[in-house]
């Protein structure tokens, strides 16, 4: 009997835990996705306002950069949140845990 509520206990907290992390992942998608938004829309709106061939050509290269540098960020941001979970990993191996 008491395994049975040892095993449910367990799959509560796994559960909880993946809850968790459903919802962090869905907010950082949300931020990551306005963010593209928003530089698209400026991106438009740029070229709305062009003038000629070399401004629209500015513009492109302003979204390129723009979008480079969202996608630096997010590879940066995945590095550590990597890092992060490896040391987590280590400390809890190195406590004789699972």
């Amino acid at each position: 009997m008491k395994f049975v509520f040892i095993a449910l206990a367990l799959a509560t907290s796994a559960f909880a835990q993946d809850q968790q992390n459903l919802e962090a992942a869905k907010a950082r998608t949300a931020q990551h996705l306005e963010a593209r938004i928003s530089n698209l829309q400026s991106a438009k709106s740029c070229v709305s306002s062009a003038s000629s061939r070399e401004a629209l050509k500015g513009c492109q290269e302003k979204l390129k950069s723009d979008m480079q540098s969202l996608r630096e960020k997010y590879k940066a941001e995945r590095a550590a949140n990597k890092q992060s979970k490896q040391s987590e990993r280590a400390a809890k191996k190195a406590k004789g845990g699972n």
